[in-house]
């Protein structure tokens, strides 16, 4: 009976947790805006841009180009829209050479730390460049590769100068300022591999033509041809999935207050 008595009590069962809104139904109001006010300084939300098709981030309101650009005046008429917390963005509806229609927004170049997108495809064209004397590039988001716009170089070729992304492949979201930083570097990152798997192609060719002969003078003359048909030809349909966009481009018309206004 003594060795009974002195024997210790068996632990108590653990209590249930208490689910969280139970929880805060037992704090003060100031304590759960309290709590609301820490997640909101640790976790920072402001306005950006995400991909319409995956959802991944593209750009926030410090990439946004507010400055009015010089446009080719027979394709382009200038609005403004409010997007991102900013007032009066300009907004270029654009009309491609199959008369298809794009609104498009102006953004920082993701070669100067802008917008997440991958640049490329082909090289620059200047032909019927809606930013004169700009030369264009296709731009692609870095999450699925959906066409989102266009990247736009210096007349030169040297450096980059901005993109112009189609608003309607663009949704307005609330997400935190560290997601957009990681798609840049992400885009970033995969931008180089791209360069460099082109450099790479680039030198298998070279070796391919050299010494050629006749047939080289055929890959030379075909070569030419194939710029015409693919690149120059090309650019008419690149126009329709690059500056433009076929039928699909039709139902991107006057779409931008659209998607500008979407979950607003």
């Amino acid at each position: 009976d003594d060795d009974d008595a002195s024997a210790p009590a068996p632990p108590s069962p653990p209590s249930p947790a208490l689910p969280a809104s139970d929880a805060n139904e037992h704090l003060t109001t100031q304590e759960v805006l309290g709590q609301d006010a820490a997640r909101t300084t640790a976790q920072p939300h402001v306005p950006m841009f995400v991909c319409a098709h995956c959802g991944v981030a593209v750009a926030s309101a410090q990439d946004v180009i507010t400055e009015r650009a010089e446009t080719l005046r027979t394709a382009v008429w200038e609005y403004q829209l409010d997007m991102l917390g900013i007032d009066d963005v300009p907004v270029y509806s654009a009309t491609n050479p199959e008369d298809h229609r794009f609104d498009v927004v102006r953004l920082k170049h993701p070669g100067k730390g802008g917008a997440a997108c991958l640049v490329g495809g082909s090289p620059p064209r200047l032909e019927h460049s809606w930013f004169p004397p700009h030369p264009w590039q296709m731009a692609a988001c870095c999450g699925c590769l959906d066409h989102l716009g266009w990247a736009f170089v210096a007349p030169d070729n040297t450096e980059p100068a901005f993109v112009g992304l189609i608003c309607t492949r663009l949704r307005q979201r609330d997400g935190n300022p560290a997601d957009v930083a990681a798609m840049r570097a992400s885009a970033a990152a995969l931008q180089q591999r791209l360069v460099t798997q082109q450099g790479d192609d680039d030198d298998d060719d070279d070796d391919g033509e050299q010494g050629g002969g006749e047939h080289g003078d055929g890959e030379q003359g075909g070569g030419d041809a194939a710029d015409d048909d693919d690149e120059q030809g090309g650019a008419d349909a690149a126009d329709d999935d690059e500056q433009g966009g076929g039928d699909h481009g039709a139902d991107e018309q006057g779409g931008a207050a659209a998607a500008a206004a979407d979950d607003d």
